[in-house]
């Protein structure tokens, strides 16, 4: 115990967390996912070289107990080699996720690189075309948005002042213009709500706050043909608002991949299986496409039973995470899950939004653990 927090040096540490970082952005790239394999790798050999490096809480094992019980019920009922590599993603998951709680970072390094990553970006030669519009090596403007909200949270947690003005005032709007994504924005502006308004104080009470207004959101977006709805958005006059030229209540499509989740789920308690969301849309509009729902993909996949356990690690992270930073973009971040599809302890970027940054964060506060430990147990060696 004596020198449990001097195992690891920082510099491997935080060239283990740039390697990762870099791996879950590649996913969205040619590069697919060799890098994040690699980062994964890398990670296990951690694991395994040094002891105590584990991060576990009760109600975290609670939790990997009902993923476990999930995926049980698929290789009961939806056995297949694509639920299986899912449910074993799932399991590998939780075990390096919460490795990155011990890393011993370099703030100021971590913070560097993430205002690197954003300025190298933008500094790719086919990042705009001739209508503002981004193109770049990665596979679309919605894989942009999520790079920029997980470096946009890095940023947050671990940045100075002056690179926290940097970020807003040079790089989010030239952001904001170049991906042209309402989520983003959207995610954006909650994220600055929940985090200025110390809206976490009164906890039981924010959090109900928090889920109806959510709750609300969606049936605006989901549901706006819906009569009642369409009556108060016609009365404030809601209907014709336009950010980045398209309608703010426009799904740009998604709206008919939701109504055939929604409609026709043949198996709403247990799902179709892990990773099968795609081909059971194709078989209605012929395209291979997802919900770009992460919790319709959830309910079809996995149904009530496997959406009920990620809401539940949803409430786990706003819950347990420290710093209003973590908290409101955990709430942040399930605005554009409503958008985009994600699979919990998945490899692909999306998928990492949901819970990488809880584990950041515990790395982000081991600094200060560390610091209480050394002063008041200076007996110890390294």
């Amino acid at each position: 115990m004596n020198n449990a927090f001097c195992i690891t040096s920082k510099s491997l540490d935080t060239f283990l967390f740039v390697i990762l970082i870099l791996g879950f952005i590649a996913t969205h790239s040619l590069l697919s996912y060799s890098l994040i394999f690699i980062a994964y790798f890398a990670l296990t050999l951690r694991i395994l070289l040094i002891k105590n490096k584990l991060f576990v809480e009760k109600s975290y094992l609670f939790l990997f107990i009902l993923f476990l019980l999930n995926i049980i019920i698929q290789v009961l009922f939806n056995i297949s080699l694509r639920s299986i590599i899912y449910s074993l993603l799932i399991i590998i998951g939780f075990i390096l996720y919460s490795s990155i709680a011990s890393f011993n970072l370099k703030h100021n390094s971590i913070t560097k690189f993430a205002l690197f990553l954003l300025f190298i970006l933008l500094l790719h030669p086919s990042i705009l075309d001739s209508s503002l519009q981004y193109k770049s090596f990665l596979l679309n403007a919605n894989s942009l948005a999520s790079v920029y909200l997980l470096l946009f949270f890095i940023i947050e947690l671990f940045g100075t002042k002056p690179q926290k003005l940097l970020n807003y005032f040079i790089f989010l709007p030239i952001y904001l213009i170049s991906i042209e994504s309402r989520s983003l924005l959207l995610a954006i502006i909650l994220y600055l709500f929940f985090k200025n308004l110390n809206f976490f104080k009164l906890r039981n009470l924010s959090f109900n706050i928090v889920i109806i207004f959510l709750i609300i959101l969606m049936l605006f977006f989901v549901y706006p043909n819906n009569l009642f709805i369409s009556k108060i958005m016609y009365s404030l006059d809601l209907s014709n608002i336009k950010i980045f030229g398209s309608d703010l209540f426009y799904g740009a499509g998604r709206e008919e991949l939701w109504k055939i989740v929604i409609e026709t789920n043949p198996s709403p308690i247990y799902g179709i299986g892990f990773g099968n969301s795609n081909d059971y849309i194709n078989n209605f509009i012929h395209k291979d496409l997802s919900p770009h729902n992460t919790f319709l993909k959830l309910y079809l996949e996995g149904g009530l039973l496997f959406l009920s356990t990620y809401i539940l690690l949803v409430f786990f992270l706003f819950r347990n995470a420290k710093t209003n930073i973590t908290k409101s973009f955990i709430l942040a971040i399930q605005i554009r899950m409503f958008f985009e599809s994600a699979f919990p302890f998945g490899v692909s970027l999306s998928s990492a939004l949901i819970i990488l940054p809880y584990f950041i964060e515990k790395a982000y506060l081991l600094k200060y653990s560390i610091k209480n430990y050394e002063k008041n147990y200076i007996s110890h060696t390294c």
